[in-house]
């Protein structure tokens, strides 16, 4: 029996950023992707890529969960300590 825990209906989609400049984009096309209606956004970024837009804008203003390199290292390690 396959458990599919994302059956809200909604489509999960996942950005990623990268340093590149490229990057400062990211605010416009998750808001643009918010717009549609049953959807769900996060967004991946790298340490360089945070020099390019505002990650805290992309969580309050927009309420979009932001994983950060950071973020990696928490998961990882508590796996390890389970």
């Amino acid at each position: 029996m396959k458990i599919d825990r994302y059956a809200d209906g909604k489509k999960h989609i996942l950005v990623g950023a990268t340093g590149s400049v490229a990057s400062v984009k990211i605010p416009l096309i998750v808001k643009s992707l918010l717009a549609h209606e049953m959807v769900e956004v996060q967004v991946v970024v790298t340490k360089t890529a945070k020099h390019f837009f505002d990650v805290e804008k992309l969580r309050t203003e927009l309420g979009v969960k932001v994983w950060e390199d950071e973020d990696d290292w928490k998961v990882s390690l508590f796996r390890f300590r389970s």
